[in-house]
């Protein structure tokens, strides 16, 4: 056991322990020779007892060795969400209480909290999905404690309240005039990313996976009859974090068409028009000839669909491809999960499936189909009301 000392200057008794790997120091501010060191002694073996004992650990000290414990099965953007999430709501009002007296009224007071601060930050409440995702954080971090005995597997929550249900945000594409508008020769100068907004909508990648191409490893380029074709390796979070892919179709390969073929050669052109991009790594450099970073081409992408009229994100480009595939071009459900990278336990068509307006031409088509069975209908009432009237 370590020895307490007297600190003459500050007018206590200190101890500097070391246990487990873990480091802290015990005080005592009685001057008794005796009393003080054994108050010292008495911290000490309570703090050695709650690190013995799983029951006695303190939620700050759990919650880190989750992390721990996440970061080496999950990748670096899931684990910053839950750190952020810890740090946000959970460490403050928990990080000095044992795991084990946790109940579930402060879990849901949690989740209470956290909506009653983002509303004081925005002015309206949290999304709903917002608040699913404490609960989400709250349960992996229970069955976690539950598996090392920190609490029993009864204590587990399974359902909360949540105090807002905001319904999510309506996913929107690009109709045919939007389209049309985009994919035009009149806005190729409207921004430096043209050609990458036309190359993501032509091709339904994702916009980590479209930063993160690089020419010599994940560009074929066509020669004689086979068309070029790009393999997803990579993605890039919006902080940078290089991952392996969002499913388990990384390495998957997508054939380019004519259009997107077409963009792509021409966003070369234009990196190399600037003088600065001679050799370029990527596939799509930006003008330095570095990478484009995922949250300029987002806000580059604002900032061209507020120009133009269009409300619909950059990441609704992928679901504007998946719509126009399944609807207009026909192609299957299954070979569009292939196309996107979608799991096969993921319904890409309840997910990404949108309504899209019909052409005028198509549209003048449909309403003269109905109304020639309307009157097909009709000319059999009235056959039969002549009958009936002789």
């Amino acid at each position: 056991m370590p020895t307490p000392r007297w600190d003459e200057d500050r007018q206590y008794w200190r101890m500097d322990a070391r246990y487990k790997g873990k480091r802290k120091t015990f005080y005592s501010s009685i001057v008794s020779g005796k009393r003080g060191p054994a108050e010292c002694r008495q911290k000490y073996l309570e703090w050695i007892d709650s690190i013995d004992r799983p029951e006695g650990i303190l939620f700050a000290d759990a919650w880190q060795e989750y992390l721990d414990w996440y970061r080496t099965k999950y990748k670096v953007t899931s684990w910053k969400g839950l750190r952020t999430r810890g740090t946000a709501h959970l460490l403050q009002p928990l990080k000095n209480k044992k795991v084990s007296d946790i109940t579930k009224a402060d879990w849901q007071r949690i989740i209470d909290q956290a909506n009653i601060k983002i509303k004081k930050e925005t002015g309206k409440g949290a999304a709903f999905d917002t608040l699913q995702g404490i609960a989400t954080t709250i349960r992996g971090f229970c069955k976690f404690a539950a598996g090392k005995g920190w609490i029993a597997d009864i204590d587990v929550p399974i359902y909360f309240d949540y105090p807002v249900r905001t319904p999510p945000r309506r996913t929107r594409i690009l109709q045919p005039a939007q389209l049309a508008l985009l994919l035009s020769p009149e806005t190729n100068d409207a921004s430096w990313y043209i050609h990458c907004f036309r190359f993501i909508t032509l091709t339904g990648i994702r916009r980590g996976e479209f930063c993160a191409l690089k020419i010599s490893r994940d560009y074929r380029p066509p020669t004689g009859n086979r068309p070029g074709q790009i393999v997803i390796t990579e993605s890039i979070s919006h902080d940078l974090d290089v991952t392996d892919g969002k499913s388990i179709h990384k390495g998957r390969v997508i054939t380019l068409g004519r259009l997107a073929q077409a963009e792509l050669d021409a966003h070369i052109e234009r990196a190399k028009a600037t003088g600065r991009v001679s050799k370029p790594v990527y596939l799509f450099p930006d003008a330095d000839g570095g990478l484009i970073k995922p949250r300029r081409l987002s806000d580059a992408w604002r900032f061209f669909a507020s120009a133009n009229g269009i409300t619909i994100t950059l990441h609704d480009l992928r679901h504007t491809f998946v719509s126009y595939g399944r609807q207009l071009a026909g192609i299957s459900e299954e070979d569009i999960k292939l196309l996107v990278g979608h799991t096969e336990q993921m319904s890409t068509d309840r997910t990404y499936n949108h309504e899209i307006n019909m052409l005028p031409e198509d549209q003048r088509k449909r309403d003269a189909k109905a109304l020639a069975e309307a009157e097909a209908i009709n000319s059999v009432f009235e056959r039969i009301l002549n009958a009936m009237t002789v």
